[in-house]
């Protein structure tokens, strides 16, 4: 099976590898992704856009998927107004002063914002 080749650790991805310790460190730190509830927000089979959130307590993350080949702009109406950064560090930060959140995802794109 494919899926079992060993890592070939002489030609990594380096952007690859660095986005998955990034996401992989994230969620160690994170009480929501790891022991939180889970919310389904979105789920567009249409245009290839998932969301969901996990919390535990104040701990809150709000993932999003993009698995299209066309950009999105994706509207998270339920969150609180404040400032949103991006765990991953894919996109730039958030500071709103009304409730919803609007990101925009590139092609195939990912992000997971969290509330400061």
């Amino acid at each position: 099976e494919d899926g079992r080749r060993c890592v070939p650790w002489d030609n990594l991805d380096d952007e690859l590898h660095t986005f998955f310790k990034k996401a992989i460190n994230y969620r160690k730190q994170s009480n929501a992704l790891r022991l939180g509830d889970v919310e389904t927000l979105i789920a567009d089979d249409e245009n290839r856009v998932y969301a969901f959130k996990r919390w535990l307590d104040d701990d809150v993350v709000y993932v999003l998927f993009n698995g299209s080949d066309e950009q999105v702009t994706v509207g998270i109406d339920e969150t609180p107004a404040g400032t949103y950064y991006d765990a991953l560090e894919l996109h730039a930060t958030i500071a709103s002063k009304v409730a919803g959140l609007t990101i925009v995802l590139e092609p195939r794109g990912v992000a997971w914002y969290t509330h400061k």
